[in-house]
């Protein structure tokens, strides 16, 4: 019998049961923007005030950009084209003035595979010729760029074109064409797809890049000041849902209170739709959140009663039965919809008490593997070491219930690496592991180590 009992526990569902205390701590840090976050009462009024901080400091840039360009005589003239398109449009019809400018940038961000189709430029004389492809060389981004298909893009049928993803192109042009003439859209899918697109002078796809660092910083730096399990829960939840990706004019919320109530259930959709309309203060964004969480409410105390079930077959939990009884009559006198927020962070906070009590949680240490939170997502490239990043590895926390406390196991033991499939021995004195040493040369590879429970020496 050991005094100590280990648990080893790969990936992120179980940490969300330690508080979510140490789910804001990210391995890879990405730069944060040049502004501060704005600190409010809640993790989402948080949000809201940085992120439309961050969007009037981006305008004011672009102001300045604008202002160079419009101080060059051969550019001024030259009218750059920024547009967000969609799968659910049709293709639409674009003009661009060029004014003669040599060097043409196209590019595409988001989700989205974006096309310019049959694209021509027209010279001052109204005659059209193709816009040179051939001639397009890459300037940025992390996806593709390619011209095959193009029969298949849209429901229109079109003869040449170019199709971007997550990609900047910039093609030379003689100077003579004074407009840029194409169909612009989204190539079809199953799925919702959204993607913005630009046509420019100068290269963009490095400030689209900072662009979406900057706020993938915030959303790191919120989850950093709101850790808690509730907070990071919510957190989690609004990105999958999207709501906080796409930018909005600054001081809209009725167009940010639109998506929660887009994503809002059958029950609550109707008077959360009528209350986004008309959102123009705080409070009543606060309003529509509270119907969004409220479809949640009910079949997360569903949940906890399953759960209570399973826990009082180990142990009678007369205590925590009585405090989800008494949130089951709140929900049920106002369907959660007056608070519903509020509810549903009380029925998830309850439900994690139900079960870390159960006997067979009775233990103070649990053992994790801590890894880059950017992973390949290939069923075999993320098993192979060169493609790992450096991140803690063993992680022993205590007090891992309410305030986790971690001990990293291979700080100054091991040089810097990413460590993979931990395998606690039966007596809980070894734990076997892999390790991909990344002071090596060339690709780091995973080899087998082990660490005692002593951690005296790594072998």
């Amino acid at each position: 019998m050991i005094s100590i009992r280990w648990v080893v526990v790969t990936g992120m569902s179980f940490l969300g049961l330690a508080a979510g205390a140490l789910a804001a701590e990210r391995t890879k840090k990405l730069e944060m923007p040049a502004i501060a976050l704005q600190p409010m009462a809640t993790w989402w009024e948080t949000m809201l005030a940085s992120r439309e901080a961050l969007v009037e400091q981006e305008v004011a840039a672009e102001r300045q950009a604008e202002a160079q360009r419009l101080a060059d005589p051969v550019l001024k003239a030259f009218q750059p084209l920024r547009t967000w398109v969609s799968n659910r449009e049709g293709a639409r019809k674009i003009r661009v003035r060029l004014a003669g400018t040599k060097q043409l940038y196209l590019g595409a961000a988001g989700h989205a595979e974006v096309f310019l189709a049959d694209p021509q430029l027209i010279g001052a004389d109204g005659q059209a010729t193709a816009l040179p492809l051939a001639k397009m060389r890459v300037t940025g981004g992390r996806g593709w760029a390619n011209s095959k298909n193009v029969s298949e893009w849209g429901q229109k049928k079109y003869a040449e074109g170019v199709l971007i993803w997550e990609k900047e192109i910039c093609i030379e042009l003689d100077g003579r064409a004074e407009w840029l003439e194409g169909w612009v859209g989204v190539r079809g899918s199953k799925e919702d797809r959204r993607g913005e697109f630009w046509i420019h002078c100068r290269p963009q796809a490095d400030v689209v890049a900072g662009r979406v660092a900057a706020r993938q910083s915030l959303v790191d730096a919120v989850a950093e000041a709101f850790p808690s399990a509730g907070d990071s829960r919510q957190q989690l939840l609004d990105a999958w849902l999207d709501i906080w990706r796409a930018d909005w004019k600054p001081g809209d919320l009725a167009e940010l209170a639109g998506r929660y109530a887009t994503a809002c259930g059958p029950q609550q959709k109707q008077a959360a739709e009528d209350l986004a309309k008309r959102c123009k203060s705080i409070a009543e964004l606060e309003a529509v959140r509270d119907l969004f969480c409220a479809q949640y409410a009910g079949p997360r105390l569903a949940l906890a009663r399953k759960t209570l079930e399973m826990v009082e077959r180990a142990a009678p939990r007369p205590q925590l039965a009585a405090e989800l009884a008494a949130l089951e009559r709140q929900f049920a006198d106002t369907q959660g919809n007056s608070r519903g927020e509020a509810l549903y962070l009380a029925a998830c906070n309850l439900r994690r008490k139900i079960v870390l009590s159960h006997p067979g949680l009775d233990f103070p240490k649990l053992l994790i593997n801590k890894r880059s939170g950017s992973l390949p997502e290939h069923q075999c490239l993320q098993y192979l070491g060169c493609h790992s990043e450096e991140a803690p590895g063993l992680v022993v926390l205590e007090d891992w219930k309410d305030r986790p406390r971690a001990t990293v196991l291979l700080k100054d033991k091991l040089p810097p690496g990413a460590t993979l499939h931990p395998d606690l021995s039966y007596d809980g004195r070894r734990v076997l592991f892999a390790f991909a040493d990344h002071s090596r040369s060339p690709a780091p590879r995973f080899r087998a180590y082990f660490i005692g429970s002593s951690q005296s020496s790594v072998g």
